[in-house]
């Protein structure tokens, strides 16, 4: 959690200022985009995001834990998403906020991470599936530069606020827990708390 959301949290708390100037522009466009991951549709139960506790509930180091925790922080990708697309368009900020999958790229990170947990027959027939159907990094990136760049976005912004695609560029539906205002809210909540607590203890002492 601290990785694939608390950071992109923080850091978007961060620059929110001047996103919000930016946004005021004459002609601007300003996006956040948000890479998440068509795994967070297989997160198996609603999880408990209202506590640190509750974000650390899920114990274990065999392949499903380790993948069901990977899928709890990519769930928590489209739900900041989505509540900060609600947050920014209750005050009628014009930022255009979305989530995505861009797919299953053929990378180092999905087999190192996998490596971590299996280094047997799983992680060597996980390679050749890897290498058989995974995207290239450039059409692995193709997805994002959409999301980020294209003009179609600007044109049509109310179709894709909040929304979430899949590859490649395609408006795509999000879980039952990805829609569950109350969790995004809880999220929204302790991330706030944990981040407060996070950013003091990195305060340098006198």
């Amino acid at each position: 959690m601290s990785t694939n959301h608390l950071g992109s949290f923080v850091l978007t708390q961060e620059l929110m200022p001047v996103l919000k100037r930016t946004a005021e522009e004459p002609n601007a466009d300003v996006r956040i985009i948000v890479v998440s991951s068509a795994i967070h549709l297989q997160v198996p139960e609603r999880p408990d995001f209202r506590s640190l506790e509750g974000w650390n509930s899920k114990k274990g180091d065999g392949v499903v834990e380790s993948g069901t925790r990977y899928a709890i922080t990519k769930l928590a990708n489209v739900l900041f998403t989505r509540e900060l697309h609600s947050r920014l368009d209750a005050e009628n900020v014009p930022i255009t906020c979305i989530s995505l999958h861009p797919g299953l790229v053929n990378t180092d990170g999905p087999m190192n991470a996998l490596r971590t947990i299996n280094t047997g027959l799983l992680a060597y027939i996980f390679n050749l599936f890897l290498a058989a159907f995974g995207l290239t990094p450039l059409q692995g990136s193709y997805t994002t530069l959409f999301a980020a760049t294209s003009p179609k976005i600007k044109a049509e912004p109310a179709k894709y606020k909040g929304s979430y695609l899949n590859p490649f560029n395609r408006l795509a539906e999000v879980s039952v827990y990805a829609k569950d205002q109350k969790l995004a809210k809880d999220l929204w909540a302790c991330s706030e708390e944990v981040a407060e607590i996070c950013l003091k203890e990195a305060e340098p002492r006198p």
